[in-house]
């Protein structure tokens, strides 16, 4: 039997998380946020350590720097309390370049389903230099 997150597979959690929170699937941030993350969440990514509001701050930073996006989820793994996951994300920015960036995810889920903890990296794999910051910009 496998196991499920908020009702979905690792793999439409990560695509749903994603889509809601950072591509702005749902227009409400703090509303999108608190349905996916836990109030003492906290994000590692790149070097770079966020705290819940840092990273409430960071999604509408990211919102205000992408115009619309996709995400392909490669891989997801979930053991009943650590997600694993391989995700790329391909934007086009407000200026109109674009960005691709693949993403390595280790998160902590609660017990009821919301993410607690995330270790990540990025790589940029198209885009401006500047664009690697995406993952922690606020």
């Amino acid at each position: 039997m496998s196991q499920t997150i908020q009702g979905m597979s690792p793999r439409e959690f990560v695509a749903a998380l994603l889509r809601d929170v950072v591509l702005g699937g749902v227009e409400d941030v703090e509303q999108a946020v608190s349905t996916y993350f836990a109030p003492g969440y906290e994000q590692y990514v790149d070097g770079n350590t966020l705290d819940h509001t840092e990273f409430a701050r960071h999604v509408h930073a990211v919102r205000e720097i992408l115009d619309r996006g996709e995400v392909e989820v490669r891989e997801a793994l979930f053991d009943g309390t650590t997600l694993a996951d391989i995700h790329t994300v391909r934007a086009r920015k407000t200026d109109g370049s674009h960005v691709e960036l693949e993403v390595h995810m280790f998160a902590e889920i609660d017990h009821d389903g919301r993410v607690r903890r995330v270790r990540e990296l990025t790589r940029l794999v198209t885009g401006d230099q500047a664009d690697h910051s995406l993952g922690h910009v606020r």
